[in-house]
């Protein structure tokens, strides 16, 4: 069997050795057709005997396995996809009643640490610092508290026909205002209408950029477009959308989210900033999979990151701009 059909020859080898060993050989291995392409395929090799059981020769099937590769990496995908929403639904469970009952106590704590700084002038001053320190910190559990509540009801969408081109300058030049970070938005003049939240999409369209620029301390480049689509499958997309889409790109040249994280940022209450809470990215996943749409992300040290947000375009008919903003411009 010769070598040359194998995009690695160290699977020839095996085959080869096999074979000298009186022993079939099966398994999967890439293959190089005629014209140069490789493609996956599912080789058996046999042995050739004369009617004395003589090997005279060697037998090879080779069987083109893309369609079912790709079937089970659709497969998987969804698997994957249908476990996420498990754990998100008991996640969020949790987190309500969590958020609930700590939201009680720290109403407790708040009104009493409030009580004590009314009191400030009989109290001496190191009691009075450590009381607006621990009013300060209660404030803080109390926004991620809410931030908890929000996750665990994951609101229905009051969806209504925006466009979203105001809503996307507006969203990214808020978060590049106090940082060296230069922006462009390239924002289609014919965009379409999408039926959505639109404060529900300004908070996800707000994270992706904050967290993008958050990513570029040193400074760095941003760019977030929106683009009308005849249809689109990314990367882990799952079905493909067949008619009209919005892709809403945010592109930063950061360093990268690390491979071995970039699988798990979509989980809740994971993160890798110090004082994160990791329900930013968790949020987004659900808000955007609310609205039928699809997120994707691609990311390398040497790139940066992208992400791609897809949503159902509808028909062209007047829109409610989504947030009140000037004609948005090309920045940059």
């Amino acid at each position: 069997m010769p070598a040359a059909l194998f995009a690695d020859k160290a699977v020839a080898a095996k085959i080869h050795e096999s074979i000298r060993a009186g022993v079939s050989w099966h398994g999967e291995a890439d293959i190089k057709t005629r014209d140069g392409k490789i493609i996956p395929a599912f080789v058996r090799a046999d042995i050739i005997r004369d009617n004395a059981g003589n090997p005279i020769g060697i037998f090879g099937v080779f069987s083109d396995i893309t369609e079912r590769l790709a079937a089970q990496r659709v497969l998987a995908e969804e698997r994957e996809r249908s476990a996420r929403a498990q754990r998100l639904e008991s996640l969020g469970m949790l987190a309500g009643g969590v958020a609930h009952d700590f939201g009680n106590l720290l109403t407790i704590i708040i009104g009493n640490a409030g009580i004590l700084q009314s009191m400030s002038a009989t109290l001496p001053a190191g009691a009075v610092k450590r009381t607006n320190e621990i009013e300060s910190a209660a404030w803080r559990a109390q926004e991620l508290s809410k931030n908890l509540l929000a996750f665990a009801r994951g609101s229905a969408p009051q969806l209504q026909r925006i466009t979203l081109g105001p809503l996307i300058a507006e969203a990214a030049q808020g978060a590049v205002r106090h940082a060296s970070v230069e922006l462009t938005l390239e924002v289609a003049p014919d965009l379409a209408a999408v039926k959505a939240d639109p404060v529900q999409l300004d908070q996800v369209i707000s994270n992706l950029c904050v967290n993008a620029v958050q990513a570029m301390s040193a400074g760095g480049r941003l760019r977030v477009a929106a683009a009308n689509a005849a249809g689109w499958q990314g990367p882990s997309s799952g079905s493909p959308f067949d008619r009209p889409v919005v892709i809403v790109t945010i592109a930063d040249s950061g360093s990268g989210i690390p491979a071995e994280v970039l699988p798990r940022i979509w989980e809740p209450f994971f993160t890798t900033k110090s004082k994160g809470t990791g329900l930013g990215l968790a949020t987004v996943y659900a808000v955007v999979k609310k609205h039928g749409g699809n997120i994707t992300v691609e990311s390398s040290r040497d790139t940066g990151t992208t992400f791609m947000l897809t949503l159902p375009a509808i028909k062209s008919e007047p829109a409610t701009p989504a947030l009140a903003a000037d004609d948005v411009m090309l920045i940059g």
